[in-house]
């Protein structure tokens, strides 16, 4: 039986990582029936909540990512000192994740945007793809974008060294197909959809909308965050713009999380919350989502919006991979690129840094009448496929155990998932 270590992973909280994992594993079964994963876990109670079948889809969670004092110190010291950053860790992982990598057949490096500068750098990401480079096993950086590496030119160099001891590197979007060729040296490198624009929408269980059209709308903390002093202002602007939504469509604003996060700030809910009261001030009628609903519920409730916009990679992609007109708030190189693969073009990317209503209305209308806003079906089931074509990829890279070490595992000589 193929077991595959999933890395770059820590749990459900931001549902794009959910989407990730759960088109992840229906890929790979398709292309490996019977393969199980290794899926690290900071909350299993939370995440097996989320995601109730995950057993019999070979899923086992496990809490193996806890770090050491030495491992807390040093992830303290590279935040100060840059130059920490240029060269792999002088670290193992954690024991816990060691052993059950040393019982894989082959590690799936996930995540989406882990490789990139877009939050902290990767740390765990970086000690766990390192050991399994190191004991031989297949590692593939899977549904990927990649760079930019702009931190300084000793950090690029030392991605391009990481990069290119990848087995394979599946990116998801041309901008990184280029960076990882032309700037990072990497030679073993193929080009697939977000496996997201495979996973299935769930309808079962969600609360029920009204009549009215629906503008879905979601909102990352992270921008507003950027903003710093400019935050009060994008809230003001985006309200205006959803009113005149409202007044010229008749559509019910749908506020929708993306990212619900079990502590810190990084949670939707708290910038959408202060959307929801300029709306409320403006009487605008809106719903906000709070419940703590999986990844599969929020594509379904996508899915009756008329339009949608969001700040959330996976939020829009899974507009995308419906024919639901999408709006992109993009604070990153690759919302722009995911657009260009999508729609060949990036005219439904809005800069955070410049939005504005009078702009955003127009850019609602063009969405609304526009066909090429729209993925058509012809193309989302390409894109569904292209997605699942990584499943063949990575099959080409696993060898399947001898007797004997299947035997060993079976036996528990090589430790097994808790």
């Amino acid at each position: 039986m193929t077991k595959i270590f999933l890395s770059g992973h820590r749990d459900f909280g931001n549902r794009g990582c959910e989407a990730i994992v759960r088109s992840t594993v229906d890929i790979v079964r398709k292309a490996i029936p019977g393969a199980e994963f290794v899926v690290p876990s900071t909350n299993i109670e939370r995440d097996r909540a989320l995601w109730p079948e995950a057993e019999g889809y070979g899923v086992t969670f496990s809490d193996c990512l806890r770090q050491s004092v030495p491992m807390r110190v040093f992830g303290k010291a590279r935040k100060r000192l840059d130059w920490l950053n240029n060269r792999y860790p002088p670290l193992r992982p954690p024991a816990d994740a060691r052993r059950l990598i040393d019982d894989c057949d082959a590690v799936l490096a996930v995540g989406g945007d882990n490789y990139s500068e877009d939050y902290s750098l990767p740390f765990m990401p970086v000690m766990l793809d390192r050991y399994a480079m190191d004991q031989g096993l297949p590692v593939v950086l899977w549904g990927a974008s990649v760079g930019p590496f702009e931190r300084s030119k000793g950090y690029e160099e030392f991605m391009a060294r990481h990069m290119r001891r990848y087995s394979m590197i599946h990116v998801r979007e041309a901008r990184s197909e280029s960076y990882c060729k032309e700037a990072l040296g990497v030679s073993r490198l193929r080009r697939f959809s977000d496996p997201a624009f495979a996973l299935v929408p769930q309808t079962e269980g969600l609360f029920e909308l009204g009549e009215e059209d629906c503008i879905g709308v979601n909102l990352s903390p992270l921008i507003l965050g950027k903003l710093g002093d400019r935050a009060e202002s994008f809230i003001r602007e985006l309200v205006l713009a959803l009113k005149a939504a409202h007044e010229q469509h008749g559509f019910t604003v749908l506020l929708l999380p993306h990212v619900m996060s079990y502590q810190g700030p990084n949670d939707d809910r708290k910038a959408l919350a202060k959307v929801k009261s300029g709306l409320d001030s403006e009487g605008v009628a809106n719903v906000a989502v709070t419940d703590e609903i999986n990844a599969a519920q929020i594509k379904g409730l996508i899915r009756r919006c008329r339009v949608f916009m969001g700040a959330r990679t996976h939020a829009t992609i899974a507009a995308m991979s419906m024919g639901v007109p999408v709006i992109s708030i993009g604070y990153s190189v690759k919302a722009t690129g995911i657009n260009e693969m999508v729609f060949g073009h990036d005219r439904f990317v809005v800069d955070y840094r410049q939005l504005e209503s009078a702009g955003l209305v127009a850019r609602i209308n063009e969405v609304l009448e526009a066909n090429e806003a729209v993925a058509g079906e012809s193309v989302r089931e390409k894109l569904r496929v292209d997605a699942e074509g990584a499943g063949e990829s990575l099959r080409e890279l696993v060898r399947p155990r001898s007797g004997a070490q299947e035997a060993d595992r079976s036996s528990g000589t090589n430790g097994q998932a808790e």
